[in-house]
């Protein structure tokens, strides 16, 4: 597993991008480390910082182009960000985010719906934001 010295922007592999300005804004970006599979990385689109948290297996499907997380909250700065049975896929030309469900005619196999984050979630807390520069070992 990497190291915080040794886990720099060419480790990070990028699964989802920025969607639409029709989509809810800031848009969360979901990342995997190559070399920690069962890591999953969140962070904002306009942000240096990102949130980390290991993701097991039978709460985090990962195939093909899905990335599907179960119940899973993410702190952010202040506001508290929450993805409830979030599914993320590949939606048409967008290239797959999370945020308003893409409309019909957007829409391409297997795009599914998804559930944007709230500001209105419950203090339960799993995850800070921290630097990428800053990433503990023990978190990958």
């Amino acid at each position: 597993m990497a190291s915080a010295g040794q886990l720099s922007v060419g480790a990070v592999r990028r699964l989802r991008h920025e969607g639409p300005s029709y989509l809810f804004k800031p848009v969360l970006q979901v990342v995997a480390l190559d070399d920690a599979p069962n890591a999953l990385l969140l962070s904002l689109s306009d942000s240096q910082h990102i949130a980390v948290a290991s993701v097991p297996r039978e709460s985090a499907v990962i195939e093909h182009d899905l990335v599907q997380l179960n119940d899973w909250q993410v702190q952010w700065h202040q506001d508290v960000f929450m993805l409830q049975n979030a599914t993320i896929s590949h939606c048409g030309h967008h290239n797959g985010v999370i945020g308003n469900p893409i409309p019909d005619m957007e829409r391409e196999p297997p795009a599914r719906e998804s559930v944007m984050f709230s500001t209105s979630a419950p203090q339960q807390l799993q995850v800070a934001p921290t630097p990428l520069r800053n990433l503990p070992a023990a978190m990958l």
